[in-house]
């Protein structure tokens, strides 16, 4: 469709460093579900024995160096079934099978120096009740954008009722992102999705009150998009995936009132072969921006790619890497703001052994790099993850053997000359 590959092998097979050389038939980790959902088990009271994986271009990714951890991690909650999942910063969201929204109210925020159990309501419902490998829906404020059967919806989170339709040509089992923004005195959503014209695939901008646009430049396409605010406008980016060459395009948008204007399109990127799961994310601060997608590096090496976008995208832009002891498909991540800096969520495979369990890395980004990351979960694979921020740090939910978690990730009190501050 349009030149997007539709994949089902990873070409990225299992690498190792130091050498040796990688086994030989090595595939991607195949996705395992407990038939019982396992205990919960805590970060902050296992460290890995590894060393610290390491590439040429990003610091070590794993604090094994004894350094006090950045954040207070505190012990996930058993919410649901597996299903289509989604933070925010009231909580857990899903989506059920009939299209309804549903609220795993956060309660509180743990506080105190040492992680506490995290506060989240449990959804009472069986398997039955959701689609165990949706995508998770986007949320904007009180709102939840997804896609359901060829149509964009919205529901309001916590209010009982029907979704409404908002476009009529969305792209089934593609994500939906989602913003908002201060306009004209209210909060206005703004939403990115995977529209299907005709055979072709492309990524649209939806605005509450201020119509759509289409963002793909004619003769190009979009498997994966997202937007995210940069201090008074808007970055929109997408990847056009395919099995040689993945370009990734990125503009800036500004919005008059609610009207978007969109600036110039810019291929910032070509990256390799693209997997039909593999998505593109967006990252920000009030000055800077950049793309972070999960895809193979080269024929024996896949990992975190890092493009740095600034302030203006631009071709050619400079791209570093954390590199996966493996490939992985899906290879979930998510970014947002915790504690005043730009953080991604990510997915990965524990080491480089075919089958390998994964583990779900929080790190920062920094402007010379991906900081140390701290561990936050263990699963035998995880098929969805998000990161929403809250009171006094920010709620992660993923999707891993067979149940939907959340873990609350908190900004510790760091001492200051004249009392103390949070980071």
């Amino acid at each position: 469709m349009g030149g997007v590959l539709i994949a089902t092998t990873l070409v990225a097979v299992a690498c190792r460093r130091p050498d040796p050389a990688p086994p030989a038939g090595s595939a991607t980790p195949t996705p395992v579900v407990s038939a019982q959902p396992p205990p919960a088990r805590s970060v902050a009271a296992a460290k890995s024995a590894e060393p610290p994986a390491r590439d040429d271009t990003e610091p070590p990714e794993l604090n094994d160096a004894g350094v006090a951890d950045r954040w207070i991690v505190d012990e996930p909650a058993n919410v649901a079934p597996a299903g289509p999942a989604s933070a925010s910063s009231r909580g857990v969201v899903m989506i059920d099978r009939d299209g309804s929204v549903v609220l795993g109210r956060l309660e509180r925020t743990p506080s105190g120096p040492n992680p506490s159990p995290t506060s989240v309501k449990k959804i009472d419902a069986g398997p039955e009740r959701f689609f165990s490998y949706g995508v998770g829906p986007a949320v904007a404020d009180d709102w939840a954008f997804f896609i359901r059967q060829g149509k964009l919806h919205r529901g309001r989170i916590g209010a009982p009722g029907e979704s409404n339709v908002v476009a009529s040509d969305a792209r089934n089992g593609s994500r939906v992102a989602a913003v908002a923004v201060d306009r004209m005195g209210k909060r206005i959503p703004v939403v990115t999705y995977v529209a299907q014209v005709g055979d072709r695939p492309v990524a649209r901008l939806w605005v509450d009150g201020g119509g759509l646009e289409t963002l793909s430049p004619d003769g190009s396409a979009a498997s994966s998009v997202d937007v995210v605010v940069r201090g008074d406008e808007l970055i929109a980016v997408a990847i056009e995936g395919r099995s040689g060459m993945s370009p990734v395009h990125a503009r800036r948008i500004r919005l008059d009132d609610a009207t978007p204007r969109l600036e110039d399109d810019k291929v910032i990127w070509v990256g390799g072969s693209a997997q039909s799961l593999t998505e593109v994310k967006a990252a920000a601060s009030p000055d800077d921006a950049w793309v972070l997608i999960a895809i193979e590096k080269d024929t024996t090496h896949f990992g975190l790619a890092r493009i740095h976008v600034g302030t203006q995208p631009k071709t050619d832009s400079p791209v570093s890497w954390r590199e996966y002891p493996n490939g992985l498909d899906p290879a979930p991540i998510a970014s947002t703001t915790l504690c005043g800096e730009p953080v991604v969520l990510y997915a990965r495979p524990a080491d480089a052994v075919p089958r390998a369990p994964q583990e779900l890395h929080l790190a920062a980004i920094e402007p010379e790099g991906l900081s140390a990351s701290q561990k936050v979960a263990f699963a035998g694979a995880f098929t969805n993850v998000s990161i929403a921020p809250v009171a006094g740090g920010a709620l992660i939910v993923y999707v891993g053997d067979g149940r939907t978690w959340a873990v609350s990730v908190r900004c510790p009190q760091r001492p200051a000359a004249t009392g103390a501050r949070v980071r």
